[in-house]
Formats: C-alpha cells, structure tokens, sequence
C-alpha cells in the first residue's frame, strides 16, 4: 500500500477533527460551566449570609416590632360595650329558642393572623326544635 499525499491529508485531518472540536465547543463549554458554578457557590454563600443576619434580627427587633404591631391592633377590638351588645343578642335567641340563656367567659385576646381574636366560652342548654341563626 502506497502512502500519498491524500492518504496523509485525510489522516491529517482525521486527527485534527477532535482537537479541533475540543478547542471550538468543549473548551467554551467548560468554561461556561465553570462560571456557572462560580456564580452558584457565591448565591449559596450570600443565602447562608442572608439566613445568619435574619436569624440574628429576629430575635431581639423582631419581638418589639411584633409587639407593637399587636398593641395597634388590640386597639381595634371591640370595646366592652359592644361585646355585651353581641352578648345579649345571643342571649336573646337563645331565650326565643326555648333554651336556657347561655353561661358566656371571656378569655385573653388572642394574636391570629393579621388580626386578634377574643375567644368565648359559650354553653347553652336546653332542648330546642327552632333553628337558630346568629348571623
């Protein structure tokens, strides 16, 4: 078999191929992925920098801005008077209804949501065929 000049120009570039396609797409790949991962380490240290300084606000700022933010909104519950009007409706349905009128408590306002809630202990007796609606 005789080498010659088109044998040695398509080995050539038989071997040139993959060098060739190492230097134009993987080596841009690389990196491009290598930047990614750069870019990733760094969110992941500026996240774990992020959970320590809001971990650390939390506890003392964060219970005053609370608690201030419960006083206004304690400000905005019914006053004693207008519980007792709520009280006495329910108290009057009941009687119309045929039951007896309810033993009612009240308990400490409670913080939900965004609001506060002021819970009642209600117990109504009796034996009634009336529906009763409260609303």
């Amino acid at each position: 078999m005789r080498i010659g000049i088109r044998e040695t120009f398509l080995l050539a570039l038989l071997l040139a191929l993959p060098l060739l396609s190492w230097w134009l797409v993987f080596r841009p790949q690389n990196a491009f992925i290598s930047q990614a991962k750069r870019e990733i380490d760094h969110k992941h240290l500026m996240l774990d920098k992020l959970k320590e300084t809001t971990s650390r606000t939390r506890t003392w700022p964060g219970r005053t801005r609370r608690s201030r933010r419960t006083s206004s909104r304690s400000s905005r519950l019914p006053s004693n008077k207008e519980v007792d009007a709520v009280i006495r409706q329910v108290s009057d349905l009941a009687v119309e209804s045929g039951l007896e009128p309810p033993n009612i408590e009240s308990d400490k306002p409670v913080a939900a949501a965004l609001y506060m809630e002021q819970p009642l202990k209600m117990k109504i007796t009796g034996n009634s065929t009336a529906s009763m609606s409260f609303w």
